[in-house]
């Protein structure tokens, strides 16, 4: 089978749907498929890139809402990109999220060919900006790109049953779940985090990776394990970048505070950081589907604190392999670190038990296998 997957952000850019796809496309190809991805240049890299296996169109867009909602550049270039695409044989079409540019194309391309498509939904709320007016004009904008994705449209997935449910709410019913993965085989990074940042062996490590946006509730962990106090004893590691790392370099640093904010790093290094991590965080207040970092924080053994948002408590059992909190508030967070920093052997038996959850239920070559069952 040749399949064509759309998504707004692919790498080298750096987030989960991009994480996501790119698994999910990899886990195909191992499957003995091939796969097609349509996506945005973001990153200024090559318009087309082949790979064994897998060929990605990387489209020309312009940037808009500080690059969380790319355009695209409807010139010359996209359009020869766009009629080579066409020529592609492809037997059905998979877009990522309901309300970008490259979802609408997938429809238009799965249109043209007379071939099937399918959505596949990462969210359960509304996207959000933060800003009430904005946010406002731009649910209607979101109901009316999917009212048109909708139409003629083969079917719909959610990344969890939450995501799934929340397509209810545009009068879509799920047909079922291509869940969020890992690979367990995963082979661990070499790397030296300690070493690089100066921490002493003994310290007690806590890892967060993602956008640093006050929706993923970066702000809040930063304050609850300031006040942990945690002098030599514990450090926090910070991955990611967004409109709130200059504001969280200038608040807190490595010397005072021992929170190391480390910017936009690949993957490798967030796995390595994560590889010698004891507890990953996630104190999100978004919208999620299934946060990728709870499958990575599952693979490393790391013990974990998350609020329920998305499809998180479709992964995690609250006691039984991680802490639920009921949302990222400060307080919330530093309770849950407070106990987990003082309870080596609770954290030894959420990090196991996490580990055997994701590596048993969440792994890509099932996960893959169940979508082409889908839509053979």
């Amino acid at each position: 089978m040749r399949l064509c997957i759309s998504s707004a952000f692919y790498p080298p850019h750096s987030g989960g749907v991009e994480r996501y796809v790119s698994e999910l496309s990899s886990a195909l190809v191992k499957l003995g498929h091939e796969v097609i991805i349509l996506t945005s240049n973001t990153e200024n890299t090559n318009s087309i890139v082949q790979e064994t296996g897998r060929i990605i169109y990387y489209f020309p867009v312009v940037p808009f809402i500080g690059g969380r909602l790319p355009q695209p550049k409807c010139n010359e270039e996209f359009r020869s990109m766009f009629a080579k695409l066409k020529n592609e044989k492809i037997d059905a079409v998979i877009v990522n999220m309901r309300f970008y540019w490259t979802s609408l194309a997938g429809r238009k391309l799965a249109l043209k060919k007379d071939i099937p498509f399918y959505l596949i939904e990462h969210v359960t709320g509304h996207f959000s900006v933060g800003n009430k007016l904005f946010d406002f004009f731009g649910h209607i904008y979101e109901h009316f790109i999917t009212k048109i994705l909708k139409r003629k449209m083969e079917g719909a997935f959610g990344v969890s049953a939450a995501c799934g449910r929340w397509l209810n709410h545009f009068g879509i019913n799920s047909i079922g779940e291509i869940y969020n993965g890992i690979d367990p085989d995963y082979p661990a990074p070499e790397a030296d985090i300690r070493r690089e940042l100066n921490i002493p062996r003994e310290s007690l490590l806590i890892a967060f990776a993602g956008r640093l946006i006050p929706e993923k509730g970066i702000g809040e962990l930063c304050e609850a394990f300031a006040a942990l106090n945690p002098k030599g004893g514990m450090f926090l590691l910070i991955a990611g970048d967004g409109p709130l790392e200059e504001e969280l370099m200038g608040k807190y640093s490595a010397e005072e505070d021992n929170i190391h904010i480390l910017g936009i790093r690949s993957h490798d290094y967030v796995m390595a950081m994560l590889e010698e991590s004891e507890i990953t965080v996630i104190p999100s207040n978004y919208p999620e589907g299934l946060p990728t970092l709870i499958m990575e924080a599952g693979i490393t053994r790391n013990a974990l604190i998350a609020t329920p948002m998305g499809g998180t408590e479709e992964a995690v059992v609250h006691g039984e392999n991680g802490i639920i909190i009921k949302e990222g508030s400060a307080g919330h967070i530093l309770g849950a670190l407070e106990f987990l920093a003082t309870k080596p052997t609770i954290r030894q038996k959420y990090s196991e038990n996490l580990y055997r959850t994701v590596s048993t239920r969440f792994n890509w070559h099932t996960i893959a296998g169940q979508l082409v069952e889908y839509i053979r």
